[in-house]
């Protein structure tokens, strides 16, 4: 239900863009004007999951940073793994609909797939939802991906919000997805694995494999995303390399 209501969602933007908006009339590309909806369903999507995570994260900041276990219960999460599963499912069908072989392709398909299966997995259990939590409000960081592209659309390049935004991306993915989500989390996966007398048992081994995956994925990205900060405040420096 709420992947049909993000997908509506989605075709609304469509609707509303084609009827007032001139740069969205500029997209010549069917792919650039889903993305135009993608990305403002995105923002909508991030800031949600964020507004209903951080306060339950900050709630219980003392259990959350010192915890070393897996089963530490949030209160308020299922409503927030729901929508997320559901979210990810409608940006997978725009994700596969309208890929052109590019290796991000590949890895998007890849991680939304597996954000499903953790969400619904999470749900399953009825477990894991400090971890679950952690991994929402590294979301904070999606408007303002969402916001880059739409300003590049817009010819704002070179504003002062460009720039703002691009320093709010750098930022809110080295503490949240690479110190919060791989160094943090990094660090309650080996605790746990030490402490508890049985180590990592059979139903925690998905999560874990989750973690590691999602670790890889935000190292990835997260040096793609650098290097498009130094370009955006070094302008001439750190130049792609052109496909031969």
């Amino acid at each position: 239900i709420l992947a049909v209501a993000c997908h509506s969602f989605y075709w609304l933007v469509h609707f509303v863009s084609k009827a007032t908006s001139t740069t969205y009339n500029g997209l010549k590309d069917a792919s650039d004007r889903s993305t135009w909806c993608a990305y403002f369903a995105s923002i909508v999507h991030g800031s949600i999951i964020c507004y209903w995570s951080f306060p339950t994260v900050f709630a219980h900041w003392n259990a959350v940073t010192t915890m070393t276990n897996f089963d530490l219960m949030l209160p308020g999460m299922h409503k927030v793994f729901y929508l997320f599963s559901g979210y990810t499912l409608h940006d997978l069908i725009i994700v596969v609909a309208y890929m052109d072989g590019k290796p991000d392709d590949y890895l998007y398909v890849f991680h939304h797939l597996l954000t499903i299966a953790v969400w619904w997995y999470v749900i399953s259990v009825d477990s894991f939802f400090a971890l679950g939590a952690m991994m929402c409000c590294v979301e904070f960081t999606q408007p303002f991906l969402s916001l880059r592209w739409l300003f590049y659309e817009h010819k704002m390049q070179d504003t002062i919000y460009y720039k703002i935004n691009a320093l709010i991306i750098f930022v809110g993915w080295w503490v949240l997805r690479i110190f919060m989500l791989v160094g943090f989390m990094g660090s309650i996966v080996v605790a746990h694995a030490l402490t508890s007398p049985s180590g990592i048992v059979s139903h925690e081994v998905p999560i874990v494999v989750a973690w590691a995956c999602g670790a890889v994925l935000q190292l990835v990205w997260g040096a793609k995303l650098t290097m498009g900060f130094m370009r955006v405040v070094f302008p001439g420096t750190f130049k792609k390399k052109k496909r031969t």
